[in-house]
């Protein structure tokens, strides 16, 4: 098993809460009740192995009042990782959430509560070939967050501050076509993230497309696991790689909206300067209301 197993669910779970989603919000058209997005993503993981993530998030939401939605998402990813000597990592996964965003005169709060399936294979280099494994596990992910606008002409300058948490649970296996097999007992991980800092947007219109470049910076502290260790091994428990509590959070991109109907947008995301752990996405889609 490699030191992380499980841990880049952890690292994933941005994908559903969706940093697109946002952008859905920023023209605040109270003329379309109904909206609906797709967003593809990649994610590209630093943490004692290289993990890549691709995913894909679909979702829609209903405005209940002028200032208030309600939506759910769906999504799938997958995510592998190579291991020593040929042997591989590999983690499919679906989830679904359910979100809800309130705002007026410039304050907002955001909520995200889900669950996910995710089912686990692996490919290990040992004594007489290859062992492998199979399992499955489960997660939940919540979130919530919100923020301040101040308006300056065409800029938005904004605090924010946000509070996610999710946990994953890992079933037990025993590796099978080798002489030399592990029985995994089952595990479960905790992350517990805040995050606070600035975001700064500025709007162009552009012969009636409107498009609007945004950056935002947060500093990020984590309050629960820092190991990563999940499915200790009998007879001995493994490892993972200890890593720090505090990183840069960067988030910047753009939105073009073509009309009042359809905009598209994409955006980098960065988690650096954690000691032992890096992570970079880039997140893209489009969103339609009606």
């Amino acid at each position: 098993m490699p030191e992380n197993d499980g841990k880049t669910l952890l690292d994933g779970k941005t994908m559903l809460p969706a940093d697109g989603k946002e952008i859905l919000y920023l023209s605040k058209n109270t003329d379309k009740r109904w909206g609906s997005f797709a967003a593809g993503s990649g994610v590209f993981t630093t943490r004692g192995s290289d993990f890549t993530t691709g995913a894909v998030t679909l979702g829609a939401d209903y405005r209940v009042a002028d200032n208030f939605i309600l939506g759910a998402a769906v999504g799938y990813a997958h995510t592998c990782a190579p291991l020593h000597a040929g042997g591989s990592f590999t983690v499919n996964s679906g989830l679904i959430s359910l979100y809800a965003t309130a705002y007026n005169k410039g304050f907002y709060v955001d909520g995200i509560v889900g669950a996910g399936y995710h089912s686990y294979d692996t490919r290990r280099a040992s004594t007489g070939g290859f062992a492998r494994g199979e399992t499955d596990g489960a997660s939940i992910h919540t979130y919530l967050g919100g923020g301040y606008d101040c308006h300056f002409g065409a800029f938005t300058i904004g605090a924010i501050a946000s509070l996610r948490y999710t946990n994953v649970a890992v079933d037990g296996f025993t590796e099978h076509g080798s002489l030399a097999r592990y029985r995994v007992t089952s595990g479960s991980l905790d992350a517990l993230q805040s995050a606070i800092g600035l975001k700064l947007a500025y709007t162009w219109n552009l012969g009636g497309v409107i498009v609007t470049p945004m950056v935002r910076a947060q500093w990020g502290h984590e309050y629960l696991d820092t190991r990563g260790t999940v499915n200790p091994r009998d007879p001995f428990t493994a490892q993972g790689t200890d890593i720090g509590r505090d990183s840069l959070l960067l988030h910047a991109g753009a939105s073009v909206r073509f009309s009042p109907t359809v905009s598209v947008f994409g955006f980098y995301s960065g988690d650096i300067g954690r000691d032992k752990y890096t992570v970079h996405s880039v997140n893209g889609g489009v969103s339609i209301s009606f």
